[in-house]
């Protein structure tokens, strides 16, 4: 069954899908969902057998204790054995009331078991831990500012969480940059929106040298006056993670057209695959494929020249994950050229990257170059680094203000 607005992450050699609004089109219904299920990526598949994909469905054993939409999900925690749900819309599995008593909920793996955990928050006006502040992750604005937000995470556990709004149908953005320890539960707020404007429908990429790369998306110069344009696709800021300093790259190369609700994912050998999206005029961003490459300086885009062979429906408000030599690409909202989307999809792609040909066979890799998957939902969602060398270095002229 179609999905929107889940969260996905990767662990091992598995593929995680959290939540979402669950489209049935039989009923024309659309429900948020609770729902957990993983698809295996240690075994070999074909995209057109009739024995199906290997998923696992958690949901019976495991589910979200909330119906969950439009969240962001990272790894961290102890051995790397948590998986933190952040924001996103939170109803109650029976009312389907607003939840408004937390802002995260933590998955341990090993045991299975949903909780919320205990937070410690530094107040971002006065950069002080205040223990006092327990009520301040209750209040409606910390709990709705998340809503789509992006969220990247570093090997120590550290994670990142930019940008989002108030909810589905609210003008009111955010520019705000959270750092959460999730080792040592501390959840630091930041306020970038001074310069980077408010920012929702982007990706965000880690690389291994801790720069985050932000691309595309819509954002609102005027702060929260609903007046959203396209970002161009050249503006690539960035934020360094070792240093907290924010750099405004321009980049280079083919031009390519603005978009948000697409998916980037970082490959092996550093290039950044930009798919899908819409643009303005909610019609299908072109083309499908963009790519930046990060390993020279400036930054460089590029069209590749992709085979149309098994060339899927183009689309918005999918997944996507590089898997060594393979980005995989899940469910979605169909996509044209002359109309918005109104196709909502369950299917599985698989792009080659190393001759950018469609593929129906997946063949597993080892489990150290599988990298964090990226969600091109409404409103944005999130990507790790991988280990490769790399050349670019971030400039200084064009350096943002100081955090």
């Amino acid at each position: 069954m179609a999905h929107l607005g889940h969260s996905i992450a990767m662990h091992n050699n598995r593929l995680y899908f959290f939540g979402g609004i669950k489209i049935d089109p039989i009923e024309n219904t659309a429900n948020s969902t609770n729902d957990l299920f993983y698809l295996d990526l240690s075994v070999k598949f074909n995209l057109d057998s009739k024995e199906g994909l290997p998923w696992v469905d958690l949901t019976n054993k495991s589910g979200i204790p909330v119906k969950s939409s439009w969240s962001t999900v990272s790894l961290g925690g102890e051995n790397s054995s948590t998986f933190y749900l952040i924001g996103g819309t939170m109803k109650d599995f029976y009312t389907s009331e607003d939840v408004n008593d937390t802002v995260i909920y933590a998955y341990d793996l090993e045991t299975g078991l949903w909780s919320i955990p205990d937070l410690i928050v530094i107040d971002k006006d006065s950069n002080e831990i205040d223990l006092t502040k327990e009520s301040t992750l209750q209040q409606r604005d910390y709990i709705q500012r998340v809503v789509g937000a992006q969220s990247v995470h570093d090997e120590l556990g550290t994670i990142y969480v930019f940008g989002g709004t108030q909810g589905p149908n609210a003008n009111v953005n955010f520019g705000d940059l959270i750092i959460f320890d999730s080792k040592q539960m501390i959840w630091d707020i930041y306020n970038g929106g001074e310069f980077l404007h408010t920012r929702v429908g982007f990706t965000a990429t880690l690389l291994s040298n801790g720069i985050i790369i932000y691309i595309g998306g819509l954002l609102d110069d005027l702060g929260n006056s609903g007046n959203l344009t396209l970002v161009e696709m050249n503006h690539i800021w960035t934020f360094d993670t070792s240093t907290h300093k924010w750099v405004l790259e321009m980049a280079e190369g083919e031009s390519t057209s603005g978009r948000y609700h697409h998916t980037s994912v970082l490959t092996f050998d550093g290039l950044i695959i930009v798919y899908g999206g819409i643009n303005t005029a909610k019609h299908a961003a072109s083309p499908d494929i963009v790519v930046l490459d990060t390993i020279v300086y400036p930054l460089q885009w590029i069209v590749p020249d992709v085979d149309e062979t098994n060339k899927p429906a183009s689309r918005a408000l999918h997944s996507a994950v590089s898997v060594g030599t393979y980005m995989l690409i899940a469910f979605g909202n169909l996509t044209s050229k002359t109309s918005p989307p109104s196709t909502p999809v369950s299917d599985i792609h698989i792009l080659d990257i190393t001759n950018y040909k469609w593929i129906t066979e997946y063949y597993p890799r080892s489990p150290s170059i599988f990298s964090t998957p990226n969600v091109g939902f409404s409103f944005g969602i999130q990507l790790c680094s991988q280990k490769n060398p790399r050349k670019y270095v971030p400039s200084h002229h064009t350096r943002g203000p100081d955090i």
